[in-house]
């Protein structure tokens, strides 16, 4: 199964919070947990899907700008939670995560790959 998401809201960055309270972004993770669950719902329908216990994580980035991984990774908490959430498995499941970065010119996504 292969999702697509937006790309994680930069709120959501590790690096934006800036010893701001949990209240300050709460809002963006809450929506990133309800879209995941959603689109991951929509995606399997009413099948019933058991993945495997590796989860990989695709970042495209719109620019040749480093992005650090495990920022993106962090970011992608909440649609990790909702994905998981929508599967009815417990996020810690997945016992494997491959993380890649890549540039394609003007598209900004995160791709979500787990196999039956």
């Amino acid at each position: 199964m292969i999702i697509e998401f937006d790309k994680p809201d930069t709120k959501l960055s590790p690096n934006n919070k800036n010893g701001r309270s949990y209240f300050a972004y709460r809002v963006a993770k809450e929506k990133a947990h309800a879209l995941a669950k959603i689109i991951t719902l929509q995606a399997i329908g009413n099948t019933p899907y058991f993945p495997s216990d590796c989860l990989r994580i695709r970042f495209i980035h719109p620019t040749k700008r480093n992005h650090d991984i495990d920022n993106s990774l962090a970011s992608a908490k909440a649609h990790i939670d909702g994905f998981s959430e929508a599967l009815k498995i417990d996020d810690g499941y997945f016992t494997t995560m491959i993380i890649t970065k890549e540039y394609q010119k003007g598209i900004s996504k995160m791709i979500f790959e787990v196999r039956q």
